[in-house]
């Protein structure tokens, strides 16, 4: 997934201006900047759901699966019903396999309102796993959690990574608590956004 020269207006506001960026297959990256930078933007015109922009979008895939900031459960699924639900043919071995991964086979028959907001998220993350996509945006996807929580479930999320690879782009303003749980590390200023630094790394650490 790449932008060559993204140009990107609301109204007289010019957000994006000549931007590139890329983002390396099967890697996790995380995009962080202050709020109301244009992180979400980026992420929709990632996604495809920003279609107005000047420029080119070089996707290798449209087979996405997003994370909110909130999850996006259906209320009236069971945990595990909610992780069927995405998948083009039944597999039980997967939903039990993704269920243990996140440490939530005990809540596997339980509905979203018996959940605490953390687990709930880490239901949203098994689903987007469970989805057989190529790329995983996440926005913002730990926000409103206490930082042992969000470390917690993003160590979960490697390792679910490990097992199910794909290329993973998450969102955040929270760069110090994340830092040795990615690949790519892209810092961005506006307007119109900039890329200030980026962060190679070459292993992610639980």
């Amino acid at each position: 997934m790449s932008f060559e020269h993204i140009n990107k207006s609301f109204g007289n506001v010019e957000l994006y201006k000549d931007f590139s960026i890329d983002f390396e297959e099967n890697k996790i990256n995380i995009i962080e900047g202050a709020s109301g930078c244009g992180k979400t933007t980026l992420l929709r015109m990632i996604a495809g759901l920003e279609k107005d922009n000047q420029g080119k979008r070089i996707a290798k895939t449209d087979s996405i699966s997003i994370v909110f900031q909130t999850p996006t459960l259906l209320p009236w699924k069971t945990v595990a019903d909610n992780i069927r639900f995405v998948l083009p043919f039944p597999d039980e071995r997967l939903v039990k396999n993704i269920l243990r991964l996140l440490e939530l086979s005990e809540v596997a028959d339980c509905y979203p309102y018996q959940l605490s907001g953390g687990m709930q998220q880490r239901v949203a993350l098994a689903r987007a796993f469970a989805y057989p996509s190529d790329l995983l945006i996440m926005d913002e996807p730990f926000i409103g959690l206490d930082t042992p929580l969000k470390k917690r479930i993003f160590r979960q999320m490697i390792r679910m990574w490990r097992h199910y690879p794909k290329t993973v782009i998450l969102v955040t303003h929270h760069r110090e608590e994340l830092t040795a749980m990615a690949h790519r590390i892209v810092t961005i200023g506006s307007r119109p956004v900039r890329i200030l630094n980026t962060t190679e790394r070459n292993k992610v650490v639980e």
